[in-house]
């Protein structure tokens, strides 16, 4: 099923995606996804230098990064002035690889990181969709999800869109079908999930596999010395 990697894995991916792929903390390499059509052209710039440079993978999460006045919303860094700082110095390291989310800082992160102008810094970005209500990955709340988070960006795609987390009320088969369409869409290159369960995984993978629909690519999971309950199915299964 998944090949898991540290390394970005190009050799299965589509040419015209290839370049544009990002790692985080769980990298699958899939078979190949349906040719992107046309709009590709729009993607932001992404960078590909660490690509076969052997460098460590850092990817910056701004879940912690919102405008004046969200503190009480999880915002610890909260002036575009400091932001830039932190931005400076990650990308003067060598690094481009940026991650939010919808519901980061209340949904104000992803508006703030537009500010921050990361299009023009040639940035990398993911952004995620979680379910905070049951129906919340139902193809229409999905679609206006997605879409509203790429108004907040200022684009009209995004590197990697992840599922934040899975709606059990949504059946996958209709989530995974709104993802093809908006994939053929040009809305975003790559899908990732996270904090789903290996069995989710597997049949997530099996049903837009067995229907051609475009398929997960990248897992993102809490995962350190301490913290490493995914060793058990979840590794194993993105291993297959």
């Amino acid at each position: 099923m998944f090949r898991s990697a540290i390394a970005r894995s190009q050799a299965s991916l589509p040419p015209q995606t290839a370049a544009r792929l990002t790692s985080l903390t769980r990298h699958i390499s899939p078979a190949p996804s349906p040719s992107l059509p046309s709009t590709t052209a729009k993607m932001p710039l992404v960078t590909s230098t660490m690509i076969n440079s052997g460098k460590p993978r850092v990817i910056l999460g701004l879940m912690t990064f919102g405008p004046p006045g969200t503190e009480s919303k999880g915002g610890r860094i909260t002036t575009l002035e400091e932001y830039n700082k932190n931005l400076d110095y990650f990308q003067s390291q060598g690094y481009n690889e940026v991650d939010t989310a919808r519901a980061y800082i209340g949904g104000q992160q992803e508006g703030f990181t537009r500010d921050a102008k990361w299009k023009d810094r040639g940035l990398t970005l993911a952004t995620k969709c979680y379910p905070a209500k049951p129906g919340d990955h139902s193809p229409e709340k999905l679609r206006a999800s997605l879409e509203k988070s790429l108004a907040e960006l200022g684009t009209d795609t995004v590197d990697i869109f992840y599922l934040h987390a899975p709606d059990r009320s949504v059946p996958f088969r209709d989530t995974l079908q709104c993802l093809n369409d908006m994939f053929k869409e040009g809305k975003f290159v790559q899908l990732g999930l996270s904090n789903f369960a290996a069995w989710e995984v597997a049949e997530v993978w099996n049903i837009a596999n067995e229907r051609g629909w475009v398929k997960p690519t990248i897992y993102q999971a809490m995962y350190n010395a301490i913290t490493r309950d995914i060793e058990k199915e979840l590794v194993p299964c993105c291993r297959k």
